[in-house]
């Protein structure tokens, strides 16, 4: 039996999105490569040093692109789900991760919200305590639906008891 203090090891199910900007992979060549065009910018310049330092200044202001570009690929692709054989699950978000532990976690409920802004609805995940008490929220664009479906069923099948309102 492991200690509450060391995460278990047996995995029933484990999804990590992909690295990537959630575009097809032509746009997303097509993006490196715009993005890449300030790149240039120390190789057009490196000549202007001696006369005007202060064009070294330019130079690692030519990587923010490419430095938004890594922060928007990681807010897309770093979410990720993982359930223990013990019942345990963890939610892995773009710079956290949440386990919630089986006794914590009694229920599991999609809502939706209307977002007025798009005139649409947004469905988020929660995952509540037996008081109802929210202890972590998912939003369901950021997994698949097809793995959204394995991951219930991996939670229905290690921990029966919980109850899940889809």
């Amino acid at each position: 039996m492991s200690s509450s203090a060391s995460p278990p090891t047996n995995i029933v199910f484990k999804h990590k999105n992909r690295v990537g900007l959630g575009l097809p992979i032509l746009i997303q060549i097509l993006m490196i490569g715009v993005f890449a065009i300030p790149l240039s910018l120390p190789l057009l310049t490196w000549k202007l040093i001696p006369e005007n330092p202060m064009v070294l200044i330019l130079w690692p202001i030519s990587i923010f692109p490419w430095t938004l570009l890594y922060l928007l690929a990681r807010f897309i692709s770093r979410y990720g789900l993982i359930v223990y054989a013990n019942g345990d699950t963890t939610l892995i978000f773009p710079f956290k991760q949440i386990t919630l532990k089986r006794e914590q976690l009694a229920s599991i409920v999609v809502e939706k919200n209307y977002v007025a802004a798009t005139k649409s609805y947004m469905s988020w995940i929660r995952f509540a305590d037996a008081q109802g008490h929210v202890l972590a929220s998912l939003s369901l664009t950021a997994i698949p639906a097809t793995v959204m479906s394995h991951y219930i069923d991996a939670l229905r099948q290690t921990h029966p008891d919980l109850s899940i309102k889809l």
